[in-house]
């Protein structure tokens, strides 16, 4: 009787201990697992955004239209900034205000017009040859999550503007 009751404990420490591993190696796959969804779904938000924009940039350009649009950011983003398609590639263009992975951008004739802001970094993310921006550039707080952009045709071209202020 003896032998069957070590039997039996062995038995019942070795399914705990195998037990205890399957648990650990599923813990150690979901840490690894969800900083990858994670960035999937902002990659996706990215694109969506992207998406959106130059929708909206195509869709509003007839003359005289005006159209506000509220997007959310993706992910962590706290700014998105427009800037005029005619002074992409002025290599004197200069501004206290605007982020100089953007100011960088325009001067050195890099063919982006809209990028989002996280920081100091700037993600070029798209370029129109219909964007048209009042003052060469703009950054768009979001309020309440959102950003509102005024989209104005022109016709061949689309003005950009915020609403938010």
């Amino acid at each position: 009787m003896i032998i069957k009751d070590k039997k039996a404990a062995i038995k019942e420490v070795f399914t705990f201990l195998l037990i205890a591993i399957l648990i650990g190696l599923i813990f150690l796959f979901a840490i690894k697992t969800i900083p990858r969804i994670t960035q999937s779904s902002c990659d996706a938000d990215e694109v969506i955004f992207r998406k959106d924009i130059n929708t909206f940039l195509k869709k509003y350009d007839t003359y005289g239209s005006v159209n506000i649009e509220s997007m959310i950011l993706p992910c962590d983003y706290f700014q998105v900034c427009f800037v005029d398609k005619d002074i992409i590639g002025n290599s004197t263009f200069n501004s206290p205000n605007i982020n100089l992975m953007i100011k960088d951008s325009i001067n050195n004739n890099i063919s982006y017009s809209i990028f989002l802001v996280k920081g100091s970094t700037a993600k070029p993310i798209s370029y129109s040859d219909k964007l048209k921006v009042v003052g060469n550039y703009l950054c768009i707080d979001p309020v309440g999550g959102k950003v509102k952009v005024k989209f104005t045709g022109k016709g061949k071209t689309v003005t950009i503007d915020s609403v938010n202020n």
